[in-house]
Order: structure tokens, then C-alpha cells, then sequence
């Protein structure tokens, strides 16, 4: 049961995924299997960020804790703080992110053999977020090594999501090409596996680097997939993402001498914005006003949109984020080691 809700959702059915999740739930309590319902929950929780309800997925999420008080085991407590830290993310809670991630990689740092940070998927949310928050130097580090170890275990799905970062780290430093080839060989691994939520937030980034390529036919194409893949399934966080970036694909042509681009590029701002407010996506909704700000500047006209974009960047990066928390965590379990008597080793 829980297992085809599990590939319901990877495969872009989520309103049949929640059926079966919340059915497995029952039949683990009935069964007092609490292991299997602490994975459980942790299914719906992704389950239901993706379709943007955060309310109920946060509820699941204090449900996943409790169980994983009851399994008792240092990866329960550990998965426990990483799906909070990226539903906190999604919610732009960047300093309560950045503890229940730090307090997850502990824990995974600390648990022998030892000295591996946090990996696959979760690795991923985190380094989404250093991203996010400008700690690039940070996100590559973990995502390197994240790449390994979905390498060595033969996790070409989660190794998709490590080119997926790798890519979008090119893209900060003027790379866009180096960027769209890596991303490009993630859709691909995607595609053949039918990982179709993924594959839709995947899209949206190779359109991304498509666009800051010059090549704006091929980010077309790229980004109506990911629309065709999200909007009928109802997966907001790749539409929204998706209408962000199509916004940015008509204020470049409307920037090359295109002016019918500029209300198109509105409409999808709009609609990135809405969808981002309502479902309270605070990064979606940034998105969304940068969006709207590159259009300002196309059109020559100043409507504010730069200046709400500035102060909810500065909302969503607080200053003081710790400038490299890899290090950090690592200082952090040697201490402890030492206080015990333990190596390091």
C-alpha cells in the first residue's frame, strides 16, 4: 500500500498517491507498525508540498516527529528534522531551515561510519536552499559529495537531482552552458525513469539555462513541458516555477525587439505570484516579483516590483546565516566526540 502510493507520486498521480498513503497510515496503526508509518508519513509530507498545501503537510510533519520518537533511531530523528527543514524553506523560515537542517547533519555526520553529510534527496533540499541563501561554495561541497554517494549506490534518480544543483551553481557563475548540459543530462534520467515531479522541476531549470544561453526557442519548449507535466497534476511548486521562468523567457524577447512579449511576460508573473501567495511559497513568490522586475526594466517603467522584490530577499537571506554550516557541523561532532572520549576517525 504504501509502496504505490510511493510510485503514484514520482510518477504524477498525487491525488491517487495521497489515497493509498493515507490508507497505509491506517493499516501501520492497526498493525503498530511504527518503522513503516514513520516512512509513511514522511511520503505524504513530500506529497503534499508538491501540490502546494503546506497546512496539511506541516500537520503530517508533526505526525512523521512523534512517530519517530516512538521508532527511536537516529535516522527517524534525522529524517524528521529534514522534512521540516525543507517545508520550512518552502515557507521562506530561512533561520529555522538552516537549524533543523544543521541539527539533520549532525546527526548524519555523527552516525557511524561517519563523516557523511546529509545525501540523496534530503542532501539535495539543502543544498537548494544554501543556494537560495547565496552559501554556494557550501552547496557545492555537499552536492559533490552527494553525487558520490548516489553514484556508488547506483541512485541514478537522486544523482539526477545532484546535476540538478550542479547545474543551477553554473548558472551563478556565468556558465550557462556548462549549466544546461548537466541539467540536461538530469532530464534525461528523469524522462527514462518516469520520475514526472522531478521531471517537471528539472524542465524548469533547463529552461532556465537555456534562457540565459540565448537559445529562447529551446527554453520555450522546455518550459511548456514542464507546464503540460505540472498544471493538469496540480503540482504548484514546478508550476509555479514554470511561470516564473516563461515570465523571464518574454522579457527577453520583448527586450529583443519584441514589445507583444511584455503583457504575456505579466500574465505569467501574475500567475507565478498568485499561485505563490496563495499556497504561501515565499522563493515562488520571489520568483515571481524578480519576474515582475525584469519586466519593469524591459518596458522602461518603474511599477515598485524591484523594491518589494528587495525587501523579501532580505527576509527570506537574514544576515548572519553561517557562511559555511558543513564546517560548522563538522566542528561541532569532533567537539562532542572529544568530550566522549571517541575518534574522530
Amino acid at each position: 500500500m504504501r509502496g504505490t502510493g510511493f510510485f503514484a507520486f514520482i510518477t504524477g498521480d498525487p491525488v491517487t498517491a495521497q489515497e493509498y498513503q493515507l490508507a497505509s497510515i491506517d493499516l501501520d496503526v492497526d498493525a503498530g507498525d511504527v518503522r513503516s508509518l514513520e516512512r509513511t508519513w514522511r511520503n505524504l509530507i513530500e506529497c503534499l508540498g508538491h501540490v502546494g498545501d503546506i497546512d496539511a503537510a506541516w500537520e503530517a510533519a508533526e505526525e512523521s516527529t512523534a512517530v519517530a520518537a516512538r521508532v527511536d533511531t537516529t535516522s527517524a530523528f534525522a529524517n524528521a528534522a529534514e522534512w521540516r527543514g525543507w517545508l520550512l524553506t518552502l515557507l521562506g523560515e530561512s533561520r529555522a531551515a538552516e537549524e533543523r537542517f544543521m541539527f539533520a547533519d549532525r546527526l548524519e555526520y555523527a552516525e557511524p561510519p561517519g563523516n557523511d553529510h546529509m545525501f540523496s534527496f534530503p542532501g539535495v533540499w539543502w543544498a537548494e536552499f544554501l543556494v537560495r541563501t547565496g552559501r554556494h561554495a557550501a552547496a557545492r561541497t555537499l552536492t559533490d559529495a552527494n553525487r558520490r554517494i548516489c553514484a556508488e549506490n547506483g541512485w541514478n534518480d537522486d544523482l539526477a537531482l545532484c546535476d540538478r544543483i550542479l547545474g543551477s551553481l553554473d548558472l551563478t557563475v556565468g556558465r550557462p552552458h556548462a549549466a544546461r548540459e548537466k541539467v540536461a543530462a538530469a532530464v534525461v534520467i528523469l524522462r527514462d525513469g518516469d520520475f514526472l515531479v522531478e521531471l517537471a522541476l528539472t524542465l524548469t531549470m533547463l529552461a532556465e539555462c537555456a534562457r540565459a544561453d540565448g537559445d529562447l526557442d529551446a527554453a520555450d519548449q522546455h518550459v511548456a513541458e514542464a507546464l503540460t507535466l505540472a498544471g493538469p497534476r496540480k503540482l504548484v511548486l514546478a508550476q509555479a516555477a514554470a511561470l516564473a521562468v516563461r515570465a523571464g523567457i518574454h522579457a527577453d524577447r520583448a527586450a529583443a525587439g519584441d514589445p507583444a512579449h511584455l503583457g504575456r511576460g505579466r500574465d505569467d508573473a501574475d500567475s507565478a505570484l498568485r499561485l505563490a501567495v496563495r499556497h504561501r511559497l515565499a522563493w515562488h513568490e520571489l520568483d515571481a516579483l524578480d519576474a515582475h522586475a525584469r519586466l519593469d526594466v524591459v518596458a522602461g517603467k518603474a511599477h515598485g516590483w524591484a523594491g518589494r522584490a528587495a525587501a523579501l530577499r532580505g527576509r527570506l537571506i537574514p544576515a548572519g546565516l553561517d557562511p559555511d554550516p558543513l564546517s560548522t557541523v563538522e566542528r561541532q561532532v569532533a567537539a562532542e566526540r572529544a568530550k566522549n572520549g571517541e575518534s574522530n576517525i
